[in-house]
């Protein structure tokens, strides 16, 4: 059996390369470009800067002669299009989230709780009309110590939570300096109170 080499000499730039610097060519014996990526890349927009009345001729043509293949493509990338029909737009949008968009969206969240935790608190404050700033949750977490500000406790995992000291619904804002690291249970115990109605 015939082993790939993992090396090549790049015949523009006289370089002995990895294979990986060279594209892939299924023609070619040894199925790599002759030309390595970056030699080939310099050739290419030279050819291009020279030539670029031929190039847009040869793209117009190609447009032309694909027109109803390219319509569904270019429908959805025209602005006009998009503004004049927006129903299908929002058929385009449910179809992607229905075949992609859903796993995308719970994937995203698993990676990072952190951010969805956040994105909802700022959301819940601006339907309160409540004052926001962006807030780092592991920023407030490190400065407290990981510390309960009520009990004393070290909460872990999902028993930890930020409590909004003065709450939103009392005029309090979702700023760093109106946040402290509380456990689950004292959180829900203080409720929509201030420390001193405890």
């Amino acid at each position: 059996m015939q082993t790939q080499p993992t090396t090549k000499t790049c015949p523009t730039c006289k370089q002995l390369k990895e294979i990986d610097a060279f594209g892939i060519c299924k023609s070619r014996t040894d199925g790599r470009q002759g030309e390595c990526r970056a030699c080939r890349s310099v050739r290419c927009a030279t050819y291009r800067a020279k030539n670029a009345e031929k190039e847009q001729a040869r793209h117009a043509l190609y447009r032309e002669t694909n027109r109803e293949r390219l319509l569904p493509y270019y429908r959805y990338h025209s602005a006009k299009w998009r503004a004049n029909h927006p129903e299908a737009m929002k058929d385009a949008a449910q179809r992607w989230y229905n075949t992609k968009g859903r796993e995308y969206a719970r994937r995203w969240k698993k990676a990072h709780p952190e951010q969805c935790t956040e994105s909802t608190t700022q959301y819940r404050a601006r339907l309160l009309g409540a004052y926001t700033e962006p807030v780092d949750r592991t920023a407030i977490i490190d400065r407290d110590g990981g510390i309960c500000y009520m009990c004393g406790n070290s909460p872990k995992g999902w028993q930890l939570t930020l409590d909004h000291v003065i709450p939103l619904v009392r005029g309090g804002s979702h700023t760093p300096s109106n946040l402290r690291v509380a456990c689950r249970s004292c959180n829900a115990r203080k409720g929509d109170k201030l420390l001193t109605e405890l």
